[in-house]
């Protein structure tokens, strides 16, 4: 009777370590299929360059026939916050309304299309 409960005890941890490294290989096969280059479904597109900046708000910028050939060309990233001030060598304002809390920038509203 001792032996066929130790018999059972094994079965059962043997089918676990076969159900964890089933899983762990099923995992690792799925990772490679999606580093792969040719099985890979996706497409990678970058997307950094040839962007167009306003700084300040626009009415109708969201719409795709929207003119902004007169804006800023630019490749990202960029962040406006943190450039020079017009006038200044400096993003630092110490008249910003927000003060120190807001790192003396100026704020406001900046848009990007492409």
């Amino acid at each position: 009777m001792m032996n066929r409960v130790k018999v059972i005890i094994f079965l059962f941890v043997l089918l676990f370590i076969s159900l964890l490294f089933v899983n762990k290989r099923q995992a690792k096969e799925t990772c490679s299929f999606e580093q792969s280059g040719g099985d890979n479904p996706r497409l990678q597109v970058l997307f950094d360059a040839d962007w167009r900046f306003h700084l300040g708000d626009v009415e109708g910028g969201e719409r795709e026939q929207f003119d902004d050939s007169c804006w800023r060309s630019l490749d990202l990233p960029h962040d406006w916050s943190i450039e020079d001030l017009p006038g200044k060598n400096s993003p630092i304002d110490p008249e910003a309304i927000g003060g120190i809390s807001t790192g003396y920038s100026v704020g406001g509203t900046g848009w990007y299309r492409k």
